[in-house]
């Protein structure tokens, strides 16, 4: 039944299949109740009239800006082959998409409107992009933009680096509030109840990448994502926010001591444990763009040091088999979850149906040869895990050190991340350590058969939150899915692309995900989860997945600070409420 939805989605231009809003029995005009219940897109008579606009752009001093996809270059009449080959060999990376005030990266949502791939002479259209861009440099700037999008019934998103696999931050019709360039730091010494110590006060637009590579020229590390070129402030930290540090600090949101925040009645507070302590709650885990834009956030810091990290790699060729290749598997995730809990380290991976890929097991405190000795375990029990074709040279380990996190980062992982593109299809789900204790063979053999044709691999994550070796617990109690304190897995699903394939794949592909993938993952996973930023938008209850007890009180404090549903973001608390019609349009649900 999925499958016809998706291609219906393809064929009409849209992001999302949904019910139409209906009128009650008692409405005079159906029309009538339709453009009562839905945001204004362009072409409808209350859209804005170009002078409205104008006087908003004289508002902000000439800080609005009209949408134009990057890859206009790609189509007529701004084809220019030298542009557009440019954007081919980078597109969805990091490093080109995030720039740009409209663009995303997230190509299911993307939709094949404007990008570098299809015919010269397909136009090139915004689709699901947002109409204007607020290039927003101070709290004003948001006010303004909240008043006018309320002025005008017209949706409102919030843009900060687009890594945007849900399209949160995009929408037909929408202006939105980019945050990237505000870029303020501040390191400082925070003194309260709840904490006292260094910290770095950042603007929203502050990238992991730029966050850590300031604070270690004054000594410290902070807890930042994977990627260099996502925001600090915006849906990483406010969604919880996973690291290589996550083992001796927890994750993102643990860290915060503050939030600056504008509300939907455009009152700019600051939300702490002790102030607005209710909103300090939510928007630490509970998901970004729904109760306000956060236009700053405090955050501790943490004295650098040492730190160590390893690649290895193993295939099955090295392993002499195909069921070789799962008892390595196998194996691995055995002596793995040791060092996660008892050491602290963390480790990113990528798994194949023939291969495993770990890009890092980072280990703070440690030099190489430290880490080479931690390791020796777990190497022994992959090689010694089948017919004995896998040795250390086959492994192909590798060491590195550096006196600090970002030095070590940035000349590792940092890159890597950086250069990596995106998929039309991606989902998630956690492996808690209850479900690996209770039944690892079942947990390893859904790895198997999600991998199985190598349609779909695995880019997980390896953690404990809560640890042997956490140094710091939790700033204060927040809104973080409650299983990420006993995840020792966080997995992002995800299909293979070429973006030579037909589009219509990427319809077979997402009906895949939803109709076998995760269904494979939750019969093995009992009681999981799913990382809210890195789930798939059609993840079934979503609410209970990617919030867990939390939602409904998160949603009275949407609703108390949010109380006429300005804030719309797909996925995100209160988005149940509201629905897109088959042009695109948002609407209410009745």
């Amino acid at each position: 039944m999925f499958l016809p939805i998706m291609f219906e989605i393809l064929f009409m231009g849209l992001t999302v299949a949904s019910p139409l809003v209906s009128c009650s029995s008692d409405s005079p005009e159906p029309s009538q109740c339709h453009l009562q219940s839905c945001k204004n897109i362009p072409g409808d008579q209350d859209w804005p009239l170009a002078a409205e606009w104008q006087s908003l752009n004289g508002t902000l001093g000439g800080r609005l800006i009209a949408a134009k996809p990057i890859a206009h270059v790609c189509h007529a009449p701004d084809y220019s082959e030298a542009a557009c080959s440019v954007l081919k060999n980078e597109w969805d990376t990091g490093s080109l998409m995030s720039p740009s005030p409209v663009d995303i990266q997230a190509p299911w949502f993307q939709n094949q409107s404007c990008v570098p791939f299809t015919d010269v002479s397909k136009p090139c259209e915004l689709g699901n992009l947002a109409s204007y861009s607020i290039n927003v440099t101070g709290v004003e700037d948001v006010k303004a933009g909240i008043a006018f999008s309320k002025s005008h019934n017209i949706r409102l998103s919030i843009k900060n680096s687009g890594h945007d696999w849900n399209g949160k931050s995009t929408g037909k019709g929408t202006l939105s509030l980019w945050t990237r360039n505000m870029k303020s730091r501040q390191i400082t010494t925070y003194n309260s109840s709840f904490y006292s110590g260094p910290v770095l006060k950042a603007g929203a637009g502050v990238t992991g990448g730029e966050a850590a590579e300031f604070v270690a020229e004054h000594g410290y590390r902070v807890v930042t994502g994977d990627s260099p070129t996502v925001a600090l402030a915006g849906g990483y930290t406010q969604g919880g926010g996973h690291s290589q540090l996550s083992g001796q600090y927890g994750i993102g949101a643990d860290q915060v001591v503050e939030w600056e925040v504008i509300t939907a009645s455009g009152d700019y507070l600051v939300a702490s444990p002790l102030k607005n302590s209710d909103l300090y709650w939510a928007l630490s885990g509970g998901g970004g763009g729904t109760y306000g834009v956060v236009v700053g956030v405090t955050v501790r810091l943490h004295e650098d040091g040492q730190v160590a990290s390893a690649y290895m790699a193993f295939s099955v060729d090295n392993a002499g088999g195909v069921d070789e290749f799962w008892n390595a598997i196998g194996a691995f995730h055995d002596e793995l979850q040791i060092l996660v809990d008892t050491k602290g380290v963390v480790a990113d991976y990528l798994l194949r149906n023939d291969s495993l890929t770990v890009f890092t097991i980072t280990a703070p405190g440690y030099t190489a040869d430290t880490l080479s000795t931690l390791l020796d375990p777990l190497i022994l029990a992959i090689t010694q895990s089948g017919s004995g074709s896998i040795n250390k040279n086959s492994l192909n380990l590798k060491l590195n050190e550096a006196d600090g996190y970002y030095n070590l980062y940035s000349k590792t992982l940092g890159p890597l991340i950086n250069s990596s593109t995106e998929s039309p299809v991606m989902g998630g789900r956690m492996v808690l350590r209850d479900n690996y204790a209770k039944n690892k063979s079942a947990v390893i053999d859904s790895f198997r058969n999600v991998t199985d044709g190598g349609e779909f691999y695995m880019a997980a994550t390896a953690l404990n939150t809560v640890g042997a070796a956490l140094l710091a617990k939790p700033v204060a109690s927040n809104a973080v899915q409650p299983q990420w304190r006993d995840a020792f897995l966080s997995i992002n699903i995800i299909s293979q692309w070429d973006w030579n394939e037909d589009w219509k794949n990427a319809a077979r592909l997402q009906a895949d995900m939803v109709d076998r993938i995760i269904p494979v993952m939750e019969a093995a996973t009992p009681g999981s989860a799913v990382y809210l930023n890195e789930g798939n938008w059609a993840q079934p209850d979503w609410q209970h997945a990617f919030y867990g007890s939390n939602y409904e009180r998160l949603l009275k404090i949407k609703k108390k600070y949010d109380p006429d549903n300005v804030f719309y973001a797909l996925t995100a608390v209160g988005s149940d409420s509201w629905s897109e019609d088959i042009t695109g349009k948002l609407c209410r649900i009745n």
